[in-house]
């Protein structure tokens, strides 16, 4: 079963990456999209990791499409696909601070889950094509175990 998820969850993220022109050309130098790996500890006892695609707006905003995993230490997962906008707070050469307002949209193999979500992300330039991702995202998981989350996640950021 994990394995079957798994192949569909990869499905999906290349039928977007196709979509988005990911895989049919690279933009690299306009720097207005951005494929997003990152993970890290939720309160209490879980892990989650998220693969997505950063849609960079006018005045340094942004729109993020992902799929998020998440793992409880007790064998309970949820797969979730969401959808975040992503207001700048602050800006400078290298450094950027937006708010995070979205909403998680998935399953447990179970029941259908709808969270409502808000928090920061923090975005350092590593390269000219790289940055380095710190995001804080809490909010309420609607027919989930553990209802509210609180999720801190580490990771890279690639323009293309």
């Amino acid at each position: 079963m994990r394995t079957r998820m798994l192949k569909t969850c990869l499905a999906v993220l290349a039928t977007i990456m196709l979509v988005t022109g990911t895989l049919t050309s690279g933009r690299a130098q306009e720097g207005f999209k951005y494929f997003i790996l990152k993970g890290g500890p939720v309160y209490q006892d879980a892990w989650t990791g998220t693969a997505g695609i950063d849609f960079v707006t006018r005045y340094h905003n942004s729109f993020e499409l992902s799929f998020n995993y998440y793992r409880h230490k007790t064998d309970y997962e949820n797969y979730l696909l969401g959808l975040f906008y992503k207001p700048a707070i602050s800006r400078n050469k290298n450094v950027t601070l937006k708010f995070r307002i979205g909403s998680h949209v998935g399953t447990d193999n179970s029941d259908f889950m709808l969270s409502a979500l808000g928090g920061l992300e923090f975005l350092q330039s590593i390269s000219g094509r790289i940055d380095l991702a710190l995001s804080g995202t809490g909010g309420y998981y609607f027919n989930g175990h553990n209802g509210w989350r609180i999720a801190g996640e580490v990771g890279l950021r690639f323009s293309f």
